[in-house]
């Protein structure tokens, strides 16, 4: 399972850096990807959905649609979940 947590930690981490250098107006991540996306930084950040969705200013209805990617999201929503996700990530640890 710490495995499989360390790999979804770097998938997500890869979206977020990727999108991030993304300065296009280039089409939005299929819905798995924002699914993949969101739910690792809410992970990322200790946070339930309903705190999420606060933060981001969305519905917990459509917070739970996007975790499953069952709905899409628009351009300044994904915008500020990567902001969110960035500041949020945690430094790396030094040896």
């Amino acid at each position: 399972m710490e495995r499989l947590d360390k790999h979804l930690s770097l998938v997500q981490a890869h979206l977020v850096a990727k999108a991030l250098a993304d300065t296009s107006e280039a089409p939005l991540p299929s819905r798995a990807e924002i699914a993949l996306t969101l739910r690792g930084a809410r992970e990322m950040l200790g946070l339930t959905q309903a705190q999420m969705a606060e933060r981001l200013g969305a519905s917990i209805a459509s917070m739970s649609r996007w975790e499953r990617g069952a709905l899409g999201m628009r351009r300044p929503t994904w915008k500020f979940l990567l902001k969110l996700a960035s500041e949020g990530r945690p430094e790396p640890k030094q040896a």
